[in-house]
């Protein structure tokens, strides 16, 4: 009997240690396609698991090294991505080119926070259609497109454009990358304000199923085309 109860506390154990390495591994992901997230978005990623284990999964994981906490909440892949001196670019007759750096430094920086705000997106998709994983979008053809993942069989993008830069849509319009699967490419467009909506479409780019404004909380609000 004695033998019977320690093999069932060893399998306890064994699926706690796995389920613990299966998360961490999902956070690792996460944040090596999205660059940066903040707590309450693993928080909403995992909802079905027990929040308080993901807290303190995080919470380790800062401990060990793994990933990195800059600011209370805030987690990054690695600590270097706010490093400057991690976006040195070639030197050019032997001189650093310090404006190049700062530039490709900056650059970095808005990428991370515009994919962070698209996952707020992603999330709200996640919840109501059950959507897969996203993956990067990592174009210097089209910056402003940030995620994409597959939901109720189509291909969603996420992009961003900010107010005074509608004419990045033109892109699309002259250059369509999915021209034999144009029929299953949905696409939504964060925007800074509803005003913008009206300048967006005289572009006509191809699936197009909402625009959305995600605020400093990630509240979402959806306005469809």
């Amino acid at each position: 009997m004695q033998a019977a109860i320690n093999l069932q506390g060893e399998q306890v154990e064994f699926q706690e240690r796995k389920e613990k390495h299966d998360l961490r591994k999902e956070i690792r992901s996460l944040l090596i396609t999205v660059g940066r997230l903040n707590k309450r978005q693993f928080l909403e990623y995992f909802a079905d698991n027990k929040q308080e284990q993901v807290g303190y999964l995080l919470h380790q994981m800062v401990q060990t090294g793994e990933i990195c906490e800059p600011e209370e909440g805030v987690y990054l892949q690695d600590a270097r991505f706010l490093d400057a001196s991690y976006y040195k670019t070639p030197k050019i007759h032997g001189s650093e080119n310090v404006y190049a750096d700062m530039q490709q430094y900056e650059r970095h920086l808005t990428q991370l926070q515009k994919k962070q705000q698209a996952f707020w997106v992603f999330l709200d998709f996640k919840k109501r259609m059950q959507a897969q994983d996203p993956v990067a979008i990592d174009s210097r053809e089209f910056p402003f497109m940030l995620l994409a993942f597959w939901a109720d069989g189509c291909i969603y993008e996420i992009l961003e454009i900010l107010e005074g830069e509608e004419s990045q849509l033109a892109l699309l319009t002259s250059k369509e990358r999915y021209e034999s699967i144009t029929g299953q490419v949905r696409r939504i467009v964060i925007i800074d304000r509803m005003e913008q909506i009206e300048g967006l479409k005289r572009y006509q780019i191809h699936g197009i199923a909402g625009y959305v404004t995600v605020d400093a909380d990630g509240k979402t609000c959806y306005q469809h085309p």
